[in-house]
């Protein structure tokens, strides 16, 4: 009867030591998926020579909203619309200028501090590539190109 029990208790502790694996293992996860599909604010850095204008479009279920800003070059700035922080996810998109295409905030910016940081170069980089802003932003995140 002895052994018996003892196989039981040995069977409920593998059971409650692999449900905490899962746990301590989901817990980064969950910290991580949070960031690319939570709302955050967005502070976006013209690191570019001239004064640009930046496009955040949000997108709600089936309402769409705009926000345009200009930049100054050297400037760092938090979006805003009426005076308050927008907040963004992943998905939404970001332009800079008129003719250029929208990208995803998720390709062109870095999610920490619960906010998403974009720089221009980076978005010249990612919606140039081959030029000389692609080279530089490769380089930086890659190391040089052979």
């Amino acid at each position: 009867m002895n052994q018996r029990r003892s196989i039981v208790m040995h069977s409920i502790w593998v059971r409650f030591c692999a449900i905490l694996v899962m746990l301590v293992l989901a817990a980064p996860i969950e910290g991580f998926a949070k960031g690319k599909n939570h709302r955050s604010h967005i502070q976006v850095k013209n690191d570019h020579f001239k004064k640009l204008r930046i496009t955040v479009t949000m997108k709600n279920h089936e309402q769409v909203s705009k926000v345009e800003m200009t930049l100054p070059p050297g400037q760092s700035t938090f979006i805003t619309d009426n005076g308050g922080r927008i907040t963004v996810r992943g998905s939404d998109t970001i332009r800079i200028g008129n003719g250029r295409k929208d990208v995803a905030i998720r390709e062109v910016g870095h999610h920490y501090d619960g906010t998403w940081h974009v720089t221009i170069s980076e978005m010249q980089a990612y919606t140039h590539p081959g030029t000389e802003w692609y080279h530089k932003w490769h380089e930086k995140y890659y190391g040089p190109q052979h």
